[in-house]
């Protein structure tokens, strides 16, 4: 509780009082006066601070004396804390004097520049252990019974100690135990060994629910160690985590499944340069020329493995035009190379075999058109027939003839 204080505070006792009343009524209208005493010239909303004053009880003639706490008033009624400082309460009569002269014990809260400067209320030599400090510091706030207690200034702390690990405090104010408090640093980080060094003050600020200490200079530094991966181990932070946490690390640093494997020469390892598993494998640069190197059956195996078939082994026409042999034929092309028909007696019996396609007759055969002509061969699909069409370039004959169903047609033309 603070004090409050007024200009010539001053009126008379309006009945006798005895020495444990607690209310005391003054002359009428002087109430006002008394209750201007328990209000603050500087509000702050967010930090309200109960008031109290301090009124002294005297007869006319100023010989005796007896200091009040002035808590509340009401109308004219004054409600006080009776023989503070040293004082005895005791009866007083009517017409006594009763006002707010100054005080030891209300001056005595007025702050000195020695006591700032020292710290004396925001500053303390830690007792307790290394870990386990205690401070006292004087207050106010217990003043008349009163329960509430703020801390909102940085607290100086000069530890007698180094500490050796997390670090409490217990923090007493007004002669009254508040509680023992952990000191974190960083974001509720606990304190680490060597945080607090002897004789050497930390800072402290207390949180807004009066649960924690904050250290704002540990000696290690403010940033919680468990953060960060330490130089000196070698990423064994990451290892302690377990798999999960590898797996992820992996992921970032883009590693493969590659990665968690040992270098060796068996089943699930990783090939070692002498590996056969890499001087026994084509290289993309050789564009597969090894596989020629190794001949034909290499080549004819590698075909076979690829699922191609022999027109893979065979040049498409230059042109559309080209007749070369088992050249494969490409969009438009109409020039299918013209073999002779071989050597025969019989045109019947050479057609029945025939594959179709145009041939070249250049002698004279059994059942032929003229020679020499171009023969044009055509099977039926179904193998029960075949058809050819004859055209002699030596007078333009063309004709037809056939044979279907066991049957030869003669030529027509």
């Amino acid at each position: 509780m603070i004090i409050g204080f007024g200009n010539n505070v001053i009126s008379s006792l309006a009945a006798d009082i005895t020495a444990s009343q607690t209310t005391i009524q003054v002359i009428p209208g002087a109430g006002a006066k008394f209750a201007g005493l328990l209000s603050a010239d500087y509000a702050n909303s967010s930090n309200t601070q109960s008031v109290y004053a301090k009124i002294t009880l005297t007869d006319a003639k100023e010989t005796v004396f007896e200091i009040c706490h002035l808590t509340a008033v009401k109308n004219d009624v004054l409600t006080v804390v009776r023989g503070q400082e040293g004082t005895a309460a005791k009866g007083w009569t009517l017409n006594d004097v009763i006002a707010n002269f100054a005080t030891r014990g209300s001056e005595n809260q007025f702050v000195q520049i020695e006591q700032l400067q020292s710290g004396h209320y925001t500053a303390a030599v830690a007792g307790g252990t290394a870990n386990a400090l205690t401070v006292a510091l004087p207050a106010t706030y217990f003043v008349n019974g009163s329960t509430d207690w703020m801390l909102r200034t940085p607290l100086m702390v000069y530890p007698i100690l180094n500490n050796t690990g997390a670090t409490t405090i217990q923090l007493a104010m007004g002669g009254k135990v508040l509680g023992t408090l952990p000191l974190y640093k960083g974001n509720k980080a606990p304190l680490a060994a060597g945080d607090l060094v002897a004789d050497i003050p930390f800072v402290c600020v207390l949180d807004k629910t009066k649960a924690f200490f904050t250290v704002i200079n540990p000696v290690t530094g403010q940033i919680d160690p468990g953060l960060f991966l330490q130089k000196a181990k070698n990423l064994a932070e990451i290892a302690a985590e377990g798999a999960p946490a590898q797996v992820e690390a992996r992921t970032h640093l883009g590693l493969k499944g590659a990665a968690v494997l040992d270098v060796g020469k068996t089943t699930g390892t990783v090939a070692a340069g002498d590996d056969a598993r890499i001087t026994g494998a084509l290289q993309k640069g050789n564009n597969l020329s090894e596989i020629a190197t190794a001949g034909a059956p290499a080549q004819a195996a590698a075909r076979t493995s690829l699922g191609l078939k022999t027109g893979a082994v065979h040049d498409v026409q230059p042109t559309p035009t080209d007749a070369s042999p088992e050249m494969l034929l490409k969009m438009g092309s109409f020039g299918l190379g013209i073999p002779m028909i071989a050597q025969g007696d019989n045109f019947h019996t050479w057609l029945t075999t025939a594959a179709s396609g145009i041939y070249y007759l250049d002698h004279a055969m059994q059942n032929a058109t003229e020679t020499p002509a171009y023969i044009l061969v055509l099977r039926n699909p179904k193998g029960d027939g075949v058809g050819a069409l004859s055209y002699g370039y030596g007078v333009g004959q063309v004709c037809f003839d056939s044979f279907v169903k066991g049957k030869w047609r003669s030529w027509k033309g």
